[in-house]
């Protein structure tokens, strides 16, 4: 079963950028980044999928990193 598809924003500051990033290319990456350089906070952008199995967000949580 896939569940529901859905378009998913992850932000967070920029200090954490570098290594969320490599975290959201072992995924496969992104559809759309907004680098953070105006607004201190990085935003991925994620259209049509389901959000379970993206599965970073309980990495994100085991480093720390507020999103």
């Amino acid at each position: 079963m896939m569940g529901d598809q859905a378009n998913v924003e992850l932000d967070v500051r920029l200090a954490d950028k570098e290594k969320v990033e490599s975290l959201v290319n072992k995924f496969g990456g992104a559809d759309e980044l907004d680098d953070g350089s105006v607004t201190g906070l990085v935003m991925w952008k994620f259209y049509d999928v389901n959000y379970t199995q993206l599965e970073f967000e309980s990495t994100l949580q085991e480093l720390s990193i507020p999103y």
